[in-house]
């Protein structure tokens, strides 16, 4: 974890450096758009105990190479910083809660880099990039809930992950329109937070390491150049979490008379399928 770390703080610090001050062209925008989210949680059997489905706003600023740049051609560089958040239906297969309409709220941000290689020119090359990237998230469970009738009895969870995907794909040109496709893998792993203060049950903050399993991404971007300088973005994108059973703990409860009670995060599975549109401008 602390290795992972390292590499991804390093990617990410080189890909957040301003592109001006390496005197490299660089392309500068935001966008706005909405994504389908998926969450579920597993038993130890594989079946779903719990899920969410819903959609969440999200807004994005970036900093990218431009699409054709006059000089640079075959260095791939920028980062993307996302505010998200929406709130999604709760679905668990107890039976105490199969006839009440719950929601969780999610709330989060993340930064991604990129840094790769293009092969060719246009108006057809191939590109190969490394996608670093630190997404934290709060996931607040409806206060109505009984808290007893699920797996892990607190209302609110943080989640602070650390990833490195690895990608590949076309990428074109067609009069002013520029087009690109990523797809690849990516790994996982971080923190997860149960915070006690939104907990009937537990007398302390709980912290678990997360270990996720290797998931698939894909990336759509379009580029329309509307003047010399001035461009509109309409992207689309396909992102997955996959995190394991963690370990047991034994935490402290927070009751009048000395107990305990065991806390284990089920395995738990993400996806999002987005769209978003902006405008930008090149330099």
């Amino acid at each position: 974890m602390k290795a992972k770390f390292l590499i991804v703080t390093s990617l990410l610090l080189c890909m957040l450096c301003p592109a001006t001050g390496m005197a490299l062209p660089f392309e500068f925008g935001g966008k706005l758009g909405v994504e389908s989210f998926n969450w579920r949680e597993l038993d130890e059997n594989g079946q779903t105990t719990e899920k969410e489905t819903g959609a969440r706003t999200v807004f994005s600023g970036f900093l990218h190479s431009k699409p054709e740049p006059e000089k640079m051609q075959l260095l791939i560089y920028g980062a993307e910083i996302n505010l998200y958040g929406g709130t999604t239906d709760y679905f668990d297969t107890n039976a105490v809660n199969a006839n009440s309409d719950y929601q969780s709220d999610w709330s989060g941000i993340s930064i991604e880099g990129e840094v790769g290689l293009r092969v060719g020119r246009m108006p057809f090359a191939w590109e190969f990039v490394a996608k670093p990237g630190f997404d934290s998230w709060i996931r607040t469970v409806d206060e109505d809930m009984n808290e007893a009738t699920r797996t892990v009895q607190a209302e609110e969870e943080q989640y602070q992950i650390l990833s490195l995907g690895l990608g590949t794909g076309p990428a074109w040109r067609s009069g002013n329109w520029y087009g690109r496709i990523v797809a690849g893998v990516k790994t996982s792993s971080g923190l997860l937070t149960i915070n006690a203060d939104k907990s009937n049950v537990y007398d302390e903050d709980i912290e678990f390491d997360v270990e996720g399993k290797t998931t698939g991404f894909v990336t759509l971007s379009n580029r329309i150049r509307i003047t010399k300088k001035l461009l509109m973005t309409f992207d689309g994108y396909y992102n997955a979490y996959h995190f394991k059973r963690s370990d047991t703990k034994t935490v402290n409860n927070d009751s009048p008379t000395p107990s305990t009670s065991d806390v284990t995060i089920p395995e738990r599975k993400q996806r999002n399928y987005g769209v978003q549109a902006g405008i930008s401008m090149d330099f």
